[in-house]
């Protein structure tokens, strides 16, 4: 197992079934802005990648509500 290369994050609108990936290629990187999503109800997890291409288990969803 490698060292953190990057994150992955998943997010979808609470009523969608299937969710979209955000790749962040840093692993110093760990913050991301949410300012360019539509106001709704949100449901996001993150993975973590490694220097090998292996991706660590999503963590549990959050719920974010964005105005």
């Amino acid at each position: 197992m490698g060292d953190i290369e990057g994150y992955r994050i998943y997010y979808k609108l609470r009523d969608q079934r299937r969710y979209s990936t955000i790749t962040v290629h840093s692993a110093s990187d760990t913050s991301f802005s949410l300012s360019g999503f539509r106001p709704g109800t949100y449901e996001f997890s993150i993975s973590t990648v490694d220097t090998e291409g292996l991706e660590s288990r999503p963590s549990r969803a959050l719920t974010v509500s964005i105005n």
